[in-house]
């Protein structure tokens, strides 16, 4: 497998190279000496390859037309690290924890600020993913809105705005990327940010459903209109048994559907789990009792605008929109304002 992998990249240096660069990334792997390093687009395909020295030490230069999110991966043993690739000089290093991180240009520095700011918001927040989840997330926000600003005429900002959109209201959205470069709103990732945008517009407060069909972890389908057709108020909540502040939710949407299944509650739960086999046991351990359905490899969290889980779409029986992303004890209030 070593073997084929030099040979690979070895074969991309003889037929790859090109005298036009405008980008280096250099560093230090030294547990992987003799290992080939590859520099990969989104899509997996190769931009750039070298062998490891001896010593430790890579370099790998190239050109790139526009800024891009790229992955650095050693493939034996795998491991690998996102970088956002644009014109410049960009070092990788170790953390002490071992990830791989990025400097010296724009958007990778901008990255190593934001970690820096969490690793320390989190210091002050230990629970961050249960006790301490509402407080930190009103913390973390202001420091993503303050970075995002400061980025604006890079792709850290961009990404970070397109990774981010469920967190913020539409005027916020609206307003954080009316402060994008000219450049970064006519990048492929900027125009999905766009396109994002406007599918996260048609699914907001006061907007009409969008139509689901999918299986449940039984194999049976279950429509979302068939339910709404029935009278029932649908909480339709994307969430994984992987996600903490989805676990986080659970107490609270375990309280209200106790409290208000009877009355005309039903939540339509999709799960973006890989693995099913985890999601019935997680199901079955803590007893959730309401619809739970597969939604990876479906177009259900896209049609959604879905960029971070939890996300969740309060639906009247109109198949209205009437709350989203609702929180802790906000779901509770909600409901109480509803079922009198």
């Amino acid at each position: 497998m070593k073997t084929k992998l030099i040979l690979l990249a070895i074969i991309f240096l003889a037929v790859g190279c090109t005298s036009k660069t405008n980008y280096s990334i250099t560093g230090n792997a030294k547990d992987h000496v003799g290992d080939s390093i590859f520099l990969l687009n989104s899509s997996d395909s190769i931009l750039a390859a070298t062998i490891i020295a001896p010593s430790g030490e890579f370099k790998l230069t190239g050109y790139v037309g526009e800024p891009i999110v790229a992955t650095l991966s050693i493939l034996d043993p795998w491991s690998d690290g996102s970088i956002y690739l644009e014109s410049g000089d960009i070092v990788m290093y170790q953390d002490d924890k071992g990830a791989h991180r990025f400097s010296g240009t724009p958007a990778n520095n901008g990255t190593m600020t934001m970690i820096n700011a969490v690793q320390q918001l989190q210091l002050e927040y230990p629970n961050s993913r249960t006790t301490d989840y509402e407080a930190y997330m009103v913390h973390y926000k202001e420091l993503l809105r303050k970075n995002i600003a400061a980025n604006a005429s890079n792709i850290y900002a961009v990404d970070m705005l397109f990774n981010s959109l469920p967190l913020w209201s539409i005027d916020e959205v609206d307003a954080m990327y009316d402060a994008l470069s000219s450049e970064m709103k006519d990048i492929p990732l900027g125009k999905k940010v766009s396109s994002a945008i406007t599918a996260l517009k048609g699914t907001n407060v006061g907007g009409s459903y969008i139509d689901l069909t999918l299986k449940d972890v039984n194999g049976q389908e279950v429509q979302l209109s068939k339910l709404l057709a029935q009278g029932k108020w649908v909480l339709l909540d994307f969430w994984a048994t992987w996600c903490g502040p989805c676990k986080h939710e659970i107490p609270f949407m375990k309280s209200a559907f106790q409290k208000y299944q009877s009355k005309g509650l039903e939540i339509y739960a999709v799960s973006l789990d890989k693995d099913v086999k985890t999601l019935r046991e997680y199901i079955e351990q803590n007893q959730l009792d309401w619809i739970n359905l597969i939604g990876i490899d479906t177009d259900a969290a896209e049609l959604y605008a879905v960029r971070t889980i939890p996300s969740s779409y309060l639906i009247s029986p109109q198949g209205i929109i009437e709350a989203r992303n609702l929180k802790g004890d906000e779901l509770t209030e909600k409901l109480s304002s509803i079922f009198r």
